[in-house]
């Protein structure tokens, strides 16, 4: 008996030690797939509000994320009323909820909320669906705009400004002069090295209650609204439930979109070092600045040039991280991005090292550049790139995951997108070449043409740089240093 329990457990090692994987041995790649969604609608209310459906087939949960644009913040004619309504909104209650109430509703469904002017999200179990919608909406198209929290909120708003101390406008923070220095040499923008004042200060004594709810039922519309439902939800059931907590939710004057007209970009003759002194750094900030020019938002090529990206320095194997960190030890981090923008996009890679590290740095990060636009990558990379987009890509639509639909959902109309683009995305992914990476590197990788931030200690600095290219130096206020 004994002699065969030994036979067994031989039997059952070997058959564990057959089982386990091979690690000496790379396992071979997979091709791309296209990432089963189900089939995505949209859908438009009478009221103008826009939900897109990503259906679910027996999740248990769901999430609903509502976008309400609003005008950009400095140019707002009411900016102490947004301020108060915000603080409100914070606050989680309505006409029909108090605030303990909803936090105990939030508990006891294990449920999460955020509700803002801007919008907000409802997260919680299928079955909770519909009275966690109810209090959602509640507090978002009614909230509670009374004469005791408002007097409380501007009380408090006036009694911080009495305090010894800068007068608050709507725009108050002194400008950082390096990033001043960017638009200036890219874009053709003027550099204010003053500090803004110009903007009106924030009169909160004027503040009443009519004010208030006026404002409200200006900016928190239907008409103005995005929104995503992902869950266990047909069209039928879906338009259902919207309409039962959103039919009656007002229109307003819709926003007109500020279109800011594409600015001067510049691309410069030669690389170009600028300077701004911390005499007491022991660290130098690098970094690199370029425009694309015509890399617009969805354009034809987005797709390879991220790709191309992630290879040059998106993620831990890239060969600016390898480089830099793994290969030299110069730094703890080193990234890059280039990315497709509604001004044509831009180019930027960053590091920090220390002081009498910077210029190898910069060579190094030079010649990884170089490198990406003159020399094909190796299988081995390409693939690791590629299998690195296609994971983070599918863990961003996993569970109730809502910022890439939301994305999507606010941007196929404007820049026509197929409604098989999420679906599609890691096929297309796949498709991407050598020869597509060695083209995107040569149109938008520019060495030779950027703008070299580097913040540290000049005087250390000082001699060390000329070699990449014309070096000035300023002071972090903007003035030329004088050694």
């Amino acid at each position: 008996m004994k002699i065969f329990y030994i036979a067994i457990l031989i039997l059952l090692q070997t058959a564990v030690l057959s089982a386990q994987v091979d690690r000496s041995k790379e396992p071979a790649p997979d091709s791309p797939k296209e990432i089963n969604l189900g089939d995505l609608k949209s859908i438009e209310l009478k009221n103008g509000l826009k939900v897109f459906l990503v259906p679910k087939p027996g999740y248990g949960k769901f999430a609903f994320s509502l976008t309400i644009n609003q005008p950009d913040i400095k140019k707002d004619p009411q900016p102490e009323l947004r301020e108060i309504l915000g603080k409100l909104y914070y606050r989680k209650s309505s006409i029909n909820h108090t605030q303990k109430q909803v936090d105990s509703i939030i508990d006891f469904h294990g449920a999460k909320m955020g509700v803002t002017i801007n919008g907000g999200f409802i997260i919680g179990l299928k079955e909770d669906t519909q009275q966690l919608m109810r209090m959602y909406t509640d507090c978002l198209i009614h909230p509670s705009i009374n004469q005791t929290v408002m007097d409380e909120l501007v009380v408090e708003k006036i009694e911080q400004h009495k305090a010894p101390k800068e007068k608050e406008t709507v725009s108050n923070k002194k400008t950082n002069f390096g990033l001043m220095l960017i638009d200036s040499l890219l874009h053709d923008k003027k550099i204010e090295t003053e500090e803004l004042s110009t903007s009106r200060e924030l009169n909160y004594s004027d503040i009443t209650l009519s004010k208030l709810q006026a404002y409200q039922s200006q900016r928190v519309v239907s008409n103005n609204s995005t929104a995503i439902l992902i869950g266990d939800f047909s069209e039928y059931s879906a338009r259902e439930l919207l309409e039962k907590h959103f039919a009656n939710w007002k229109m307003g004057d819709p926003l007109e979109e500020d279109r800011k007209d594409i600015p001067n970009n510049k691309i410069p003759a030669q690389r170009e070092i600028y300077v701004i002194d911390n005499p007491i750094a022991v660290q130098s900030k690098i970094g690199f600045h370029w425009n694309l020019g015509d890399a617009f938002q969805y354009f034809k090529d987005d797709i390879p040039m991220e790709v191309m990206n992630q290879i040059l320095g998106g993620y831990a194997n890239a060969y600016i991280y390898q480089n830099l960190r793994e290969d030299k030890g110069l730094c703890y981090f080193a990234l890059s991005s280039i990315s497709c923008t509604g001004d044509g996009g831009s180019g930027f890679i960053n590091t920090s090292v220390r002081t009498e590290k910077t210029a190898i740095a910069v060579e190094n990060i030079i010649y990884e550049m170089l490198r990406i636009r003159n020399q094909k990558v190796s299988d081995k990379t390409m693939r690791m790139a590629k299998n690195s987009l296609i994971g983070a890509y599918a863990r961003s639509l996993g569970g109730i995951a809502l910022q890439r639909f939301l994305s999507f959902a606010m941007a196929q109309n404007e820049f026509n997108l197929p409604d098989d683009y999420l679906k599609t995305y890691p096929q297309k992914i796949g498709e991407v070449t050598k020869a597509d990476i060695i083209k995107m590197a040569q149109k938008y990788v520019k060495p030779n043409n950027c703008i070299v931030i580097v913040q540290g200690n000049a005087k250390a600095l000082k001699g060390t740089l000329e070699a990449y290219g014309p070096v000035k130096y300023f002071t972090k206020e903007g003035k030329t240093l004088e050694f």
